[in-house]
């Protein structure tokens, strides 16, 4: 084969080999994708579900697509004719020596030109195609859910396999086959392969960023915080696009994003191993890393099939089932690189590096789980933060961010030392190609890797389409925890990315060192005076200028990408607010046109991309005209540094922020609706855009940045601002930068504010229907059946309904069927109708109170609000119902006050929560029947004619209360000190919050609820919370 000068018949046979091994990698992929298509995509409610995410991925990825394909091809040609400034080099000439030097360009520019475009065709194959494959699994994920667990993991880890068994096969196939034909002048066409797939990432990493963060700021501000539904919930515009937006950011984005950097370490390696070969005559430099990557993707297929997750446990068997796939798939790996190197390379020092590059990845694992993961101390302390307020736990979050990225900095840097120290002693050359091996060896495990990754988002969207298709609580269940083991992927891999994007940029790195030295040897300078010689020199003040620059890049990128997902998410906010005035939507009769905020999303996703772009391959050429090459050298110097630093911080103080809010919901510190939740959702809020957007983008932009340094060594060392044509460059570069950073700090109109938003208000401040002026016919008593129920709120504000639903279905209908009035949690009693009352409109309950023109009975008629209670009697209330966000209804009848005296008393303090008719927290002496009668004493100047109040615990030594961690009260030193004035003082009262709207957590009541007044009252025992696990579990696992 005449490409391969100086091969041996098994160096032939071994790249032929490799070359199969990356079709065989494909042929597995699509294997895989024919068994998930084979599974049941379960109900007709599911598929629809699953249809409007497809559909608006496909939009997405159509509208992207229109967006990149210009810039694609005027860099294709410019590529092309970049050959045409300096001369063929050496290797070329060699490899085509029967053409002339002419037809020698003509070969290569095309070959640069084409590599380029299937580079990027192949970063979009990866990207579009693995985010297709994870819509179709997540539909699967669901209906399995079904059915068992283990197939639900399987299915899940399998579509995502697929998007790894891609990348691997597609980066293999296309940097063998480059070097199959053109041999020794590889590098001239491998330059070109890389940057496509590194420019495709960027872009799919950008769009994909502020396309899902987008959806999901606007999706949970105005839903969630604003209309007060449920995450996942069918009436908001933004659900679709949300869903969509975690495959086009967490799938597309990141299968391109470690594609390009499994890409670009395969062209580092190769032009390393050839600038190798070159020295020693020999081909083992270059067949060697080509072999590993074949070699890994045969271990990621075997570790494949041992995640089953087939024993009993589920999330963390989920997890140790991924993991022992993973660390299988290492072993093995490591073992084969072992044979390889004894056999073939006849030296230690390869497989050293290729091994340290896969400990590498599992210590940087490691390091990110532990500042992100729920089980460390990292993520328990920003959650314990919470108590004291979001100010604190934002502070909390940073911190760990910063410490976070100095230790990944730190191991990073023991690597790149570990290569230095495998090749000690040996030229330069040989550490860069040392670190290059450590990135080789890295991304070895690239299926596994991005599987991981995949995971995540598809174990998200099946929970999503579980929660919208309302599917059994077992199945829900199975899908909740494989999200949150997909929680965990996606933090692990984020770190993985990050540190492949690093060692890639070094390898990167040491080739523009190894490249511009070879055009210097080119025109003649003596060996010192080389680039690779002389080094980047830091007390040269250009260089130092090249450095802060450099440094300052990856900022000014993050700023535009934050500001970008800003100007998006207003313009969803905005379109959702308009769709819930839409008549109807908000009752369900009417369903939200999802296409529009999909619409939305992926415009504006689209309009920030070529900015970006611009940015990150004009700025090398500005400082590499303006400041020469080693300036150049200095200033990707500082974008290393700077961007991984940053990076790291983003990605893990976001997955931080975000695991302490998940920490919280489980039932820390008072769990959903506490104000430590309240806290936590900040954190996560402004996380998001920072671990999902502009951290991750940093990864391919330091790539871009490299690679086109590399692509302008060869003019920028020929050439400088005495030739009139550097001129021009430099002022069209410097105006493109220009326009694209004052085009980032654009505005758009903001959003409208809430108040002038008619038939949306926040539920706190929603008001209930007003009863009319008093009339003739008030005081009146039904004297015949009514058609209605009575029902009397008391939390989260007092009221008087009438409404046909039977109690739970009235209960679910306001914790999830609106939210006008009330949000999350309800408390209400059931009340006889028709009692003698003037201040009640009857005729009003009977007249409409009547089925809806289409059949449906009617939900609600307000008959009242505001001390509404006291004019209730006793005799007429029948049960108190307790219903938790999600629906669940628990039910307590009504004792007389008198039995509650049956329950042990004590001597100190009590705490209380009062519900109505106002809500303080209050710390007492006496215990709640003398409460009762204390509150309602006319005597008393701040009396009530009736209270109702709930007891709360307060552990088993109240005189010391700051040992009870697991009181989920914001500030026990402050009830401590009440509690010392009620004692210490001998008052009967002591308040610690005078409204506590969000305080009120079931998990704290302890004995019940009482209902008081001076001549008696009711009592409504709450059961033990053994019997609310055995008899009421639903219920239970609900409220706390």
């Amino acid at each position: 084969m005449k490409s391969l000068l100086y091969a041996t018949a098994f160096e032939t046979y071994a790249i032929w080999s490799v070359l199969g091994i990356s079709i065989l990698g494909l042929a597995y992929a699509l294997l895989l994708r024919a068994q998930i298509l084979r599974k049941d995509k379960g109900t007709p409610e599911m598929q629809e579900i699953w249809n409007a995410i497809r559909q608006g991925a496909d939009a997405y990825l159509e509208r992207q697509l229109k967006t990149i394909l210009p810039l694609i091809a005027i860099l294709t040609v410019l590529l092309f004719f970049s050959v045409y400034i300096v001369p063929p080099s050496a290797e070329a000439l060699a490899r085509f020596s029967s053409l002339g030097p002419d037809q020698v360009r003509l070969v290569i520019g095309v070959g640069r030109a084409l590599a380029f475009v299937m580079g990027a065709f192949f970063s979009l194959l990866v990207g579009q195609f693995g985010m297709r494959m994870a819509i179709e699994g997540n539909v699967r994920v669901a209906s399995a859910s079904r059915r068992g667990f283990a197939e639900s993991l399987q299915i899940a880890y399998r579509s995502g396999t697929i998007t790894g068994m891609l990348t691997d096969g597609l980066g293999l196939l296309g940097g063998t086959a480059i070097f199959i034909v053109f041999g020794v002048a590889a590098p001239d066409a491998l330059l070109g392969f890389g940057f496509g797939g590194t420019l495709l990432a960027l872009f799919m990493r950008v769009g994909g960023g502020i396309f899902t963060k987008a959806a999901d700021v606007g999706a949970d501000l105005v839903g969630k915080v604003e209309a007060g539904v449920p995450e996942d919930d069918s009436r908001n515009a933004a659900v679709i696009a949300d869903l969509v937006g975690d495959n086009v950011g967490d799938c597309a984005g990141m299968a391109a994003d470690i594609f390009e950097s499994y890409e670009v370490t395969i062209v580092s390696g190769l032009i390393l191993g050839l600038a190798m070969a070159s020295l020693t005559h020999e081909l083992k430099w270059i067949i060697f890393p080509l072999l590993v990557r074949g070699i890994g993707v045969l271990s990621s297929i075997i570790g494949t099939y041992v995640v089953t997750g087939e024993s009993k446990g589920r999330r963390t068997n989920a997890m140790s089932a991924i993991n022992h796939g993973f660390y299988t798939s290492a072993g093995l790996s490591i073992f084969a690189f072992f044979l390889l190197a004894h056999f073939y390379m006849h030296e230690w020092r390869a497989f050293l590096s290729v091994s340290v590059g896969i400990l590498l990845a599992i210590v940087l694992d490691e390091v990110t789980k532990y500042f992100t993961h729920t089980e460390y101390k990292p993520v328990k302390t920003i959650a314990s933060s919470s108590r004291t307020g979001a100010a604190t736990l934002l502070l909390r979050g940073l911190a760990v961010g910063c410490e976070a990225s100095v230790w990944q900095i730190l191991v990073i840097a023991a690597t790149i030392l570990a290569a230095v120290l495998i090749y000690h002693g040996q030229p330069v050359i040989h550490v860069f190609y040392g670190v290059a091996m450590t990135g080789i060896g890295m991304l070895t495990l690239t299926g596994n890797n991005v599987a991981m990754d995949a995971f995540g988002p598809i174990a998200d969207n099946a929970n999503g389409i579980g929660e919208m298709a309302h599917l059994e609580p077992s199945a829900r269940q199975i899908m909740a925890d494989l999200d949150a083991v997909g929680n965990t992927t996606k933090a692990i891999t984020k770190g993985v990315a990050i540190g492949s994007a690093v060692i890639a940029a070094v390898s990167l790195f040491g080739s523009y060192l190894s490249d511009v030295s070879s055009v210097q040897e080119r025109m003649g300078l003596s060996e010192g005076l080389r680039l690779l010689s002389t080094g980047i020199r830091v007390s040269n003040p250009m260089v130092f200028i090249g450095l802060l620059i450099g440094g300052s890049l990856p900022w000014l990128f993050s700023s535009t990408m934050i500001s970008a997902v800003a100007r998006a998410a207003a313009l969803i906010v905005t379109e959702v607010r308009r769709q819930f005035r839409i008549p109807g939507l908000m009752e369900g009769r009417v369903k939200p046109d999802y296409r529009q905020a999909v619409g939305i999303c992926t415009v504006a996703a689209q309009k920030e991309l070529l900015g970006l772009a611009l940015i990150a391959v004009f700025a090398p050429l500005v400082i590499g005209i303006s400041l020469q090459v080693e300036a150049l050298g200095g200033f990707l110097a500082g974008v290393i540094l700077s961007g991984q630093l940053l990076a790291v911080f983003m990605a893990v103080t976001g997955g931080a922020w975000d695991n302490a809010k998940k920490l919280i919901e489980d039932g820390l510190y008072g769990g959903k609706g506490s104000k430590a939740h309240e806290a936590s959702v900040v954190g996560d809020t402004v996380g998001d855009p920072l671990k999902d957007t502009a951290g991750p983008a940093l990864n391919p932009m330091i790539k871009v940045l490299n690679l086109v340094a590399l692509l302008a060594a060869p003019i920028l060392v020929r050439y400088d601002l005495t030739h009139p044509g550097m001129w021009v460059v430099l002022l069209v570069s410097s105006l493109l930068i220009v326009g694209a950073v004052l085009y980032s700090r654009r505005e758009v109109a903001e959003p409208e504010v809430l108040q002038e938003a008619p038939g949306l208000k926040r539920p706190e401040q929603a008001a209930a229907p007003m009863a009319p002026e008093p009339c003739a016919s008030l005081g009146a008593v039904a004297s015949e059946p009514v058609n209605y129920r009575l029902y009397c709120l008391v939390y989260p504000m007092e009221a008087l309904v009438a409404s046909m639903l039977p109690p739970e279905e009235f209960a679910t209908y306001l914790a999830l069927g609106t939210r006008k009035i009330a949000r999350g949690k309800v408390v209400f009693f059931e009340v006889e109708p028709g009692f003698a009352s003037q201040r009640f409109d009857w005729e009003r309950a009977r007249m409409e109170c009547v089925p809806t023109p289409d059949g449906q009975p009617k939900k609600s008629v307000y008959l009242g609000i505001y001390r509404v209670l006291e004019h209730v009697p006793l005799k007429s209330i029948r049960r108190l119902y307790l219903v938790t966000r999600d629906g669940r209804v628990l039910d307590l009848a009504p004792q007389h006050i008198a039995q509650a005296a049956d329950h042990p008393r004590r001597d100190g303090a009590y705490l209380y929560q009062e519900l109505c008719p106002v809500r303080p927290l209050v710390v007492s002496r006496l215990d709640p029947l003398d409460l009762g009668q204390f509150m309602t004493d006319p005597s008393n100047p701040l009396h009530m004619p009736r209270i109702f109040f709930a007891r709360l615990k307060l552990g088993d030594n109240p005189r010391n209360i700051e040992e009870e961690a697991s009181l989920p009260y914001d500030n026990l030193a402050h009830i401590q000190d009440c509690v010392r004035e009620v004692l210490g003082h001998d008052k009967a009262t002591k308040t610690v919050e005078r409204s506590s709207p969000d305080g009120f957590f079931y998990s704290t009541i302890t004995d019940g609820f009482y209902l008081a007044e001076q001549k008696g009252g009711l009592y409504f025992p709450f059961p033990q919370e053994d019997e609310l696990k055995d008899r009421y579990y639903k219920w239970w696992r609900s409220a706390v």
